[in-house]
């Protein structure tokens, strides 16, 4: 009888979980939180597996865990706003298990490219399907893989990936790049020279050429960052 029990309840823990439907708001919440690191136009599917406890209404946040992956189980934290002191915050308000797939435009070789080989503008073809496994992080953009470097061989038709090349820095230390400033409706240019190296999207630092003051900027475009404006 105790084997039984035993067997039994290995095999409910084995069993997968069943899909649920996920509220409007809390799908929402979800989507937004993976397109923020796989990028806007990215279509995201989302099983849900079990309906967060306790059940919320107001929803208006998700958080992924930092090891989230596409077709991964990952625990998402939901927060709306509750009172604090008489004051609104955004707070964790419930817990909710999900497995994403996602669908968004990225890049395939054309052919065979073998290990250290750069890649050419021959060798790269824009692609848009499901990515069903991986790391929830933007993938390589075309200024990144024109010109990067296979860190293995690559068949035909293969996503290129950070795993799969080296890409280039849209941002090089050492080189002049573009500083914009923006406040309302006013945009601001100034030649700068880049102190770090940085991918799209990276935080690196600037510095004036004349002043050498260095500022934090956030890479918009290859030899182009953005500098907030703080007031």
């Amino acid at each position: 009888m105790m084997r039984l029990t035993l067997l039994l309840g290995a095999l409910a823990a084995a069993a997968p979980a069943t899909p649920v439907a996920l509220a409007p708001a809390t799908h929402a919440a979800v989507v937004a939180a993976v397109r923020a690191r796989m990028g806007a136009d990215a279509d995201v599917q989302v099983q849900a597996l079990g309906a967060p406890v306790p059940p919320v209404a107001a929803v208006t946040d998700a958080v992924l865990e930092p090891g989230a992956a596409m077709g991964a189980v990952m625990r998402v934290a939901l927060r709306a706003p509750v009172d604090r002191g008489g004051a609104q915050v955004l707070a964790p308000v419930a817990h909710v298990s999900v497995r994403v797939e996602v669908v968004v435009d990225h890049w395939h070789t054309t052919r065979a490219v073998p290990r250290g080989a750069r890649l050419g503008d021959g060798d790269l073809m824009r692609v848009r399907h499901r990515l069903t496994r991986g790391a929830l992080r933007p993938w390589p953009v075309e200024d990144e893989v024109r010109e990067a470097r296979a860190v293995q061989d690559l068949a035909a038709d293969a996503c290129l990936t950070t795993r799969v090349v080296a890409p280039t820095p849209a941002v090089t230390a050492g080189a002049d790049v573009t500083g914009i400033v923006r406040d309302g409706g006013m945009e601001v240019r100034a030649q700068l020279v880049a102190v770090d190296s940085g991918r799209i999207g990276d935080l690196v630092r600037v510095m004036h050429p004349e002043s050498r003051r260095t500022f934090r900027a956030r890479v918009t475009a290859r030899a182009e960052v953005e500098i907030r404006h703080d007031r």
